[in-house]
Formats: structure tokens, C-alpha cells, sequence
């Protein structure tokens, strides 16, 4: 059984914890008895699109004691005791849709589904764009009466564009804007009301997403990657095309002059449950660091994108991995109460800048350098296999310890980058 936290009903003040069906059973014959609702407690629900822009509705179980056989939002669930709400709507995908899944701001999702709509195929990407503290989710008895919940609501917007799996009886179908407008009018009753409201609701969030949708891939289609850099402390400066940007640092560095200016770099590392740690043996063709070990995955962080749309961009395009990023709380609720999340994608933790770092960049030719660099490193946890997708790694290799990286280190430096070390 799930026990949920509950609130009080009209000051929204925590009142303890109580199973799930109990709360439901108590609501409902306050309900039915015209009383007020001595309680309530927390919902999640989230609207995912393809990128096509065609909702990805479910069907809910016909056999379901309440609005069975409806078309609904595309996952929903209650927050369970001491779970964080990232954590919950976290366990909720992985167990309605069974996809990765990433909570990002509006402004992440925006970037994402933009700049790098390839991410999309990879994962599912969601933002919060409403909390409803009294809202009425009705429920439809297979008698055709129904009642009617009074709950605390987050709702989430995201898009995902790959397969997904369902629980047994139920199913998922994307249907267009148009299509389910025209539901809306000429057969309502074949809707969940929370699917109507969320519709109606958040429809100038829809339609923004949709906006995006129709920019996607546009960015990278007409330019090329650029870099930000800055002042060595940290103002604005301009961009420059990521492939020239080191040559004026490396430059300066073997004439003996001060670095004038430097960029965001964006680093990870997975361990695995029993300790071990992931590295990347970098290609024998590399320029620089060439047939070294490093960190798991590494790039510079593009004009446009934050630290955390690199992370998710880097993992992706370097080792197949889909991740998601939390806070250090949240982070470890994941781990604590959605530990198989880690077996289907990486969970981890928010970067951490590390301001004026200093990266060696060692050079067969003789042209090694030391580049100072304003460097994201995210860390996290990584139970699954990995894919090399491009020419930056020859390989990826697993340390059983950090006490056996740290001997190795010791015993062989040369095997390893500046960076991992």
C-alpha cells in the first residue's frame, strides 16, 4: 500500500501520514455526504508531447475503480511519504512510461528542444509550469456517478519523441492539437476532467511549446557551434567558433604570456553501486591527450546552453547516456527510494563550477599547454553498459575503487589526464 503525506484541507498545514486508498475513502464520503474534505494530499501530473506536437495521451485501465477506459494526461500519480516531488514524478515515469527522464526549468526545456533536439529520442524532458493548491480532480465511477477530490496538484510540460512502454491495460496514444480539441467539443465524456483542465489551463504554455517545437533544430542547421568566452574575471566578452578557440591560449602560454581570456568547459563522472569508477580512454588520433585516461565525458559548454543543458548534451552525444540532474537533496531522495532508476539512466548530481581551473593540455608536437578554464564538473551514479557514438573516446574503462585509481595514478601519472587527476 502507498502512504501519502496529508494536509489539512483549508490551511494546508501537514496533518500526518495515511494510506492512500484510506484518504481516498474518507474524501469521498465527505463527498457524498456534502461535508467539507477533512484532508488532502499531493498529485502529480504531466503532459508530454512528441515532436511532432501530438499529445501523448493515455488510456487508463479499464478495469480501474474510477475513470476507467478515459483518455487522460499522459502520467499521474500521488507524491508517497518522504519522497521529494522530483523524486515522485520520477518514479512515476519510470513506472508509467518506463523512459529516462530529466526534470528541467522552462528555460532548460526551451534550449533543449531548440538547440539540441536530438536529446529528445534519448530521454524525456519535463519542466514545472503549475501549482495547484485546492484543485478538483473528478472521478467517474463504472456506475456513471462520480465525486470529486480535492488535492494539491503539481503540473509538469515536456516533450519526449521515442518508444515508451505501459503497464499492462492501458496504453498510450499521440493525438493531435486538433483531434483532441474536436474531443473536447463533440465527446467530452470519453476525457478525465483532469485532462480537460490541464488543457484548458496551461494552453499558452502548450502553445509556446509548440512554438519551440517548430524552431527545433534551427539553430544548429544554420550555424556553427560557438563559444562564449570571458575576461579572466568573468565578464562577457563575445563568441568565437569553438574550433579556434584554444589556439590563442595555447599561443600565449608557450610565448610565456598571461592568459587574456577563457571559456566554460563541462565534465563528468559515474561511479556504480559497488564503488567502481567509469573513465574514458581518450582516441589515439586526439590532438590533445591523446590515448589517456579521463574523465567520463568532457566538452566545452556551447553560446546558448547552461551548464546543465551541456551535461545533458555531452553525456548523450559522447556515451549514449541519458541522465538527470538534481540537487544534492533530491539527488540522494532518488537514490534512496528509486534505486533501479540507475540501471536505466544515470542519476546525478547538479554541476559544481570550479572558477579558474586549470586544465594541462599535453601535445605530442611539443605545443602542451596549460589552458585556465572556468569547469562544471557533475558527478552521479550509473548501474547500465555504455555506447561510443562519436571519435572522442577509444574506450571506456572501469576502476573497481578510487583507492585503485588513486594506486594506478600514483603508480602510472603519465597514463592520465591533469583533469581526472
Amino acid at each position: 500500500m502507498t502512504r501519502i503525506k496529508i494536509y489539512n484541507s483549508i490551511t494546508g498545514k501537514p496533518m500526518g501520514i495515511m494510506e492512500k486508498d484510506e484518504s481516498h475513502r474518507l474524501a469521498r464520503e465527505a463527498f457524498e455526504s456534502r461535508n467539507q474534505q477533512p484532508h488532502k494530499h499531493s498529485h502529480l501530473g504531466a503532459l508530454l508531447f512528441d515532436a511532432d506536437g501530438n499529445l501523448l495521451t493515455s488510456r487508463r485501465d479499464f478495469l480501474a475503480d474510477s475513470n476507467a477506459d478515459l483518455i487522460d494526461k499522459t502520467i499521474g500519480g500521488h507524491r508517497p511519504e518522504n519522497y521529494s516531488e522530483a523524486a515522485a514524478l520520477f518514479k512515476i515515469a519510470s513506472r508509467e512510461l518506463r523512459v529516462p527522464t530529466a526534470i528541467v526549468t522552462k528555460a532548460e526545456l526551451e534550449s533543449i528542444i531548440i538547440n539540441h533536439p536530438e536529446l529528445l529520442s534519448r530521454q524525456a524532458f519535463v519542466a514545472e509550469v503549475g501549482y495547484l493548491s485546492d484543485f478538483k480532480s473528478t472521478r467517474v465511477l463504472n456506475d456513471g456517478s462520480s465525486w470529486v477530490e480535492r488535492c494539491i496538484q503539481h503540473v509538469f510540460l515536456g516533450v519526449y519523441d521515442s518508444l515508451y512502454k505501459t503497464k499492462p491495460r492501458t496504453s498510450v496514444t499521440p493525438i493531435d492539437k486538433k483531434s483532441l480539441t474536436r474531443i473536447v467539443r463533440e465527446k467530452p465524456g470519453m476525457l478525465t476532467q483532469d485532462l480537460k483542465t490541464f488543457f484548458k489551463m496551461y494552453k499558452d504554455e502548450i502553445k509556446a511549446l509548440h512554438r519551440n517545437l517548430n524552431l527545433s533544430g534551427s539553430v544548429e542547421e544554420t550555424t556553427v557551434e560557438m563559444i562564449e568566452y570571458y575576461t579572466m574575471a568573468g565578464a562577457f566578452v563575445d563568441t568565437t567558433p569553438r574550433k579556434t578557440v584554444h589556439k590563442p591560449i595555447m599561443d600565449g602560454f608557450l610565448a610565456g604570456q598571461p592568459q587574456q581570456y577563457k571559456h566554460k568547459h563541462i565534465g563528468g563522472l559515474l561511479v556504480t553501486d559497488d564503488g567502481g569508477i567509469y573513465v574514458q580512454i581518450r582516441s589515439p588520433e586526439k590532438k590533445e591527450n591523446p590515448g589517456m585516461y579521463d574523465k567520463l565525458v568532457g566538452g566545452h559548454i556551447p553560446d546558448g546552453d547552461s551548464p546543465v543543458v551541456a551535461a545533458y548534451h555531452e553525456f548523450i552525444e559522447e556515451m549514449a547516456i541519458a541522465i538527470a540532474l538534481f540537487d544534492q537533496s533530491t539527488y540522494l531522495d532518488i537514490l534512496k527510494n528509486c534505486p533501479e532508476a540507475t540501471k536505466v539512466q544515470a542519476v546525478c548530481k547538479n554541476p559544481i563550477p570550479f572558477i579558474n581551473y586549470v586544465s594541462r593540455r599535453e601535445r605530442p608536437n611539443g605545443e602542451s599547454f596549460d589552458e585556465i578554464c572556468d569547469q562544471y564538473l557533475t558527478v552521479g551514479r550509473y548501474n547500465k553498459s555504455f555506447e561510443l557514438v562519436d571519435d572522442e573516446a577509444a574506450g571506456v574503462y572501469k576502476f573497481s575503487s578510487r583507492q585503485e585509481l588513486k594506486r594506478e595514478i600514483e603508480n602510472n601519472p603519465n597514463k592520465f589526464t591533469g583533469d581526472l587527476k
